[in-house]
């Protein structure tokens, strides 16, 4: 069971819940359990299947999928106020996980087992309205990676990602190796370093250690273009 302010902030991340009736709230809060997680702690692994459904609402939560070695690729994050599209795909349909799941920094969420998060999406039509809208919006997301994989240039898809990452750090240099810039894309070290270099010799980008810069928002957007 979790508690009134538990349950207040769960509603501030996910405000549809608040349309639930309060039948559907008693049994919510009487079913769930509150976790916290620390940074790179494994919320789920390929093949296992789903006994929690997870509501984030704090920290952060990588999804990726690998070839079973060194290579992966991030699928998508799961942020406060999101459901995460394998979660809910385990728990509805009953089938085990695709992917890979870790939390990136100390995580808070909400557990609520599977079969009273079963029984609540059937009788709750705010819950089945944030499960269809979630599943929509991580489907067009999914979707966009794949082309960008299949039919983009390793350097669009570098400096797009660098582009979206730099916008949402508000041009703060990013804290990372191009190890992890590569886990990010879906690449190996050696292109992706290539391509860096590329960008920083044409003064779009600075390069450090562990740092990079985006010094030409403007010329690095044209590279980004298809």
């Amino acid at each position: 069971m979790i508690s009134d302010a538990e349950f207040a902030h769960l509603i501030h991340r996910f405000p549809a819940l608040r349309a639930m009736d309060a039948g559907e709230r008693a049994d919510f809060v009487a079913a769930a359990r509150a976790v916290g997680l620390e940074a790179g702690s494994t919320v789920f692994d390929p093949g296992a299947q789903c006994q929690d459904f997870l509501w984030l609402t704090d920290g952060s939560v990588r999804v990726t999928a690998g070839d079973g070695g060194a290579r992966e690729i991030l699928l998508y994050r799961v942020e406060p106020g999101e459901l995460c599209v394998f979660t809910t795909t385990c728990a509805l349909g009953q089938t085990v996980y695709p992917a890979e799941g870790r939390t990136e920094e100390p995580t808070r969420a909400v557990a609520l087992p599977v079969g009273r998060f079963e029984d609540l999406v059937q009788r709750s039509s705010a819950l089945r309205g944030l499960v269809f809208a979630s599943l929509s919006t991580r489907l067009h997301e999914v979707m966009a990676l794949v082309e960008s994989v299949t039919f983009r240039r390793l350097e669009q898809r570098v400096a797009a990602w660098l582009l979206e990452r730099a916008g949402a750090r508000h041009g703060t240099p990013l804290a990372l190796s191009h190890q992890e810039v590569a886990d990010e894309l879906g690449s190996t070290r050696e292109p992706v370093s290539r391509v860096l270099s590329a960008l920083e010799r044409d003064g779009l980008i600075e390069l450090g250690r562990r740092r990079i810069a985006v010094s030409d928002p403007a010329g690095l957007r044209t590279r980004a273009e298809p």
